[in-house]
């Protein structure tokens, strides 16, 4: 989960303020802008994950309070391992929505 905000949060910020790449540049101008700036993003990313593993083992108490909660709210008879499935599908389709959106928008 930690990897989703993270991306997600860096690119945004990344493509809007750092990298300001203007609309209407064309579908392949914005594909190619797109994995400059990925790549980019995951460069810090190997800067910042001593950081992002400390976060996720403190935060793991407070997701598998979660995902318990999830299991109980949605029924899943799959226990944690179904909630913990479920939350990975919605963050990848976030991000996923979010990038498309991103492109369609910039392109």
């Amino acid at each position: 989960m930690l990897n989703t905000v993270y991306y997600t949060s860096a690119f945004l910020f990344f493509w809007t303020q750092v990298a300001g790449v203007p609309t209407g540049l064309g579908a392949a101008a914005v594909a190619q802008r797109f994995a400059q700036v990925l790549a980019t993003v995951w460069i810090g990313s190997q800067a910042t994950k001593l950081a992002r593993a400390a976060g996720a083992v403190a935060l793991a108490p407070l997701l598998d309070r979660a995902l318990d909660a999830a299991q109980r709210r949605l029924q899943l008879r799959g226990g944690k391992r179904q909630a913990s499935l479920l939350l990975v599908a919605a963050c990848l389709a976030l991000t996923l929505a979010l990038f498309t959106g991103l492109l369609v928008l910039w392109a």
